[in-house]
């Protein structure tokens, strides 16, 4: 009765016949076409929502950061955390607390946070963000070939104004002696940092050019990565999503220390 209840509640929403979409239910897809479906399985929660996902051919999971057992001190719970790492599929995870307020309008992201480190593996995320920023993408878009040249699509449907924040973090060189270094050390590690920001600059900034949507970049610098985007994001406020990739660079060397 909650997942019918819950299944009505969105098809009015779509605007779709109760009547026909829960006759679609009882006898089956074929039935009447309808946007809604529910389903009840039994087992442990997070193993039966990531075999369920892969079983029917899931495009998207959809989950909140908590559930029945209530907010606690950690961003995520166990359930969403294990599906996550599990699932092996494209997840949007939702905040369930501080939720906005939000009219019968379309939802629209003004401003999208995408984290890239200059590898193949992050910058699938682009695909994603694109199509979120324009609202359609041509296959057209790809990234192909050692320099990852970017191909711009004949056709983007843009309805809205939103803006991709391309971020990369650079990370100080970790010098395995203690300080205070050596002014050699000092001035090496400086010229790293001066060398590494210019080609990360020249990176974002060939990618703007390229992606058919409207762009800004930001060059981090932080000796912690994932605290460099979670400061970015709490300081600008206007960031509405984070589009990123479960891997970036660093997954090569894990595969090779396995």
């Amino acid at each position: 009765m909650y997942m019918q209840g819950i299944a009505d509640r969105i098809r009015v929403e779509l605007q779709e016949n109760l009547n026909d979409a829960q006759d679609a239910q009882d006898k089956g897809k074929e039935a009447v076409k309808t946007s809604v479906e529910y389903s009840i399985r039994e087992g442990k929660t997070e193993e039966t929502i990531v075999n369920f996902a892969h079983s029917e051919a899931i495009d998207l999971v959809v989950i909140s950061t908590h559930g029945s057992g209530g907010l606690s001190r950690w961003n995520i719970s166990s359930v969403t955390q294990k599906v996550i790492n599990l699932v092996y599929l494209p997840v949007l995870v939702v905040r369930a607390y501080c939720q906005p307020a939000t009219s019968g309008a379309r939802v629209h992201y003004g401003r999208i946070l995408l984290p890239v480190d200059s590898s193949r593996r992050a910058e699938i995320s682009l695909a994603a963000g694109i199509a979120l920023a324009g609202g359609e993408i041509h296959s057209g878009f790809l990234s192909e070939g050692n320099d990852r040249s970017i191909r711009r699509p004949a056709l983007l449907k843009s309805q809205s104004q939103t803006t991709l924040v391309l971020t990369a973090v650079i990370k100080p060189p970790e010098i395995p002696i203690p300080e205070p270094y050596p002014i050699e050390i000092e001035q090496l590690s400086s010229q790293l940092m001066d060398v590494s920001r210019v080609a990360v600059t020249s990176y974002l900034n060939k990618m703007k050019v390229r992606l058919p949507v409207e762009c800004e970049s930001r060059v981090l610098e932080n000796t912690n990565v994932s605290s460099a985007i979670q400061e970015l994001a709490d300081q600008e406020e206007d960031i509405d999503l984070v589009v990123l990739c479960a891997h970036g660079y660093r997954a090569v060397r894990l595969a090779v220390w396995k």
